[in-house]
């Protein structure tokens, strides 16, 4: 973004704050506000779409206005002599699609929490689809040429920005930071690096480390909190979106074990609402010591839900003492639309 879009969006965010403070019953007061505000914002804005320079506001084709200085505009208004401007200086004279344009440039948290609430039309504008759409396309969450159009585009904006692993230290490159050894039986946990012995390369050759358990039960945990991740609890609960856990496991070549995997969906007092539990899966001796992934997708769990428990837990069936159980790592939990 070039600075005369930042200049334009801080502006934005200035005649917002400006019009919620104005009394709903003053509507002279808010036409002053936009007045004062609004017009420095399309005179520094560069506008992307070409489509919008054939526009005319009061007379005047919006490609000039926006091609006038940002300072003198400035210098303007700091010595109160908006007469250029005050001739056409009310929001209902604002074209809707340069509206539209100048909006998407807002962060998206701010376009709800402020924008919405200025006035009717803002508040129409924000819960339309233009503006999300357009948000999607620039910031590359959606391909025109092969996705699927989603159902809200809000939602789905809001959605694919939030979109990363949830689990923290997935790859033990932390450690065992942030996760809770629920069973440290045998030799313990331990954590070695790919492919390790007897093992085989990694799918992703980015992921360097994993998990590896011993002859006694281990198991580790972590609980993550998806409202303290950025997801309100008004989307969890109307909207449900996916949540999608993965795991990766494998074991040596030579040396069984078992693994498995429980996920639970929580509730702010940590009542269990939705449960996953994978059958123990059982790995032969000389087996090939490929990775495989194991994936569970949770959709239509209900309203309540704030809270993801996470743990995968297993051993070897040699009895041998050492590392030679199964191993684990690149675990995730995502929220998806």
């Amino acid at each position: 973004m070039q600075m005369k879009e930042i200049r334009a969006v801080v502006m934005v965010f200035q005649l917002a704050s400006v019009l919620t403070l104005c009394p709903r019953n003053a509507p002279e007061r808010r036409f002053f506000a936009v007045q004062q505000s609004l017009l420095p914002v399309v005179a520094g804005i560069r506008v992307h779409s070409t489509r919008l320079h054939g526009f005319k506001w009061k007379g005047k084709l919006f490609s000039d206005i926006i091609e006038k200085s940002p300072k003198k505009t400035f210098d303007f208004a700091a010595r109160g002599e908006l007469s250029f401007f005050e001739s056409m200086a009310t929001i209902g004279d604002m074209h809707e699609d340069v509206l539209v344009e100048i909006l998407s440039y807002v962060p998206a948290r701010e376009l709800v929490r402020t924008c919405r609430v200025v006035c009717r039309m803002w508040k129409d504008l924000v819960d339309g689809i233009h503006i999300w759409k357009g948000k999607c396309i620039r910031e590359g969450y959606f391909k025109k040429n092969g996705d699927v159009y989603p159902k809200n585009w809000k939602v789905f904006y809001f959605l694919q920005s939030l979109k990363k692993n949830l689990l923290k230290n997935p790859c033990a490159e932390e450690g065992f930071n942030h996760w809770t050894i629920d069973h440290n039986g045998g030799d313990n946990w331990k954590i070695e690096a790919l492919p390790g012995g007897l093992g085989s390369a990694f799918p992703d050759r980015h992921i360097k480390n994993y998990f590896v358990t011993s002859y006694g039960l281990c198991q580790k945990s972590q609980l993550i909190d998806l409202v303290a991740n950025g997801l309100w609890e008004n989307l969890l609960d109307e909207f449900q979106p996916k949540i999608v856990v993965s795991d990766w496991y494998a074991a040596r070549r030579d040396c069984g074990c078992v693994y498995s995997l429980e996920v639970k969906l929580l509730s702010k007092s940590k009542t269990v609402l939705k449960r996953y539990k994978s059958k123990e899966i059982k790995i032969p001796q000389w087996s090939d010591a490929k990775w495989n992934q194991l994936t569970h997708v949770f959709e239509a769990y209900g309203r309540g839900v704030r809270f993801v428990w996470f743990s995968h837990k297993g051993q070897d069936t040699q009895f041998w003492a050492g590392w030679y159980g199964v191993r684990v790592t690149n675990s995730s939990v995502t929220v998806e639309p």
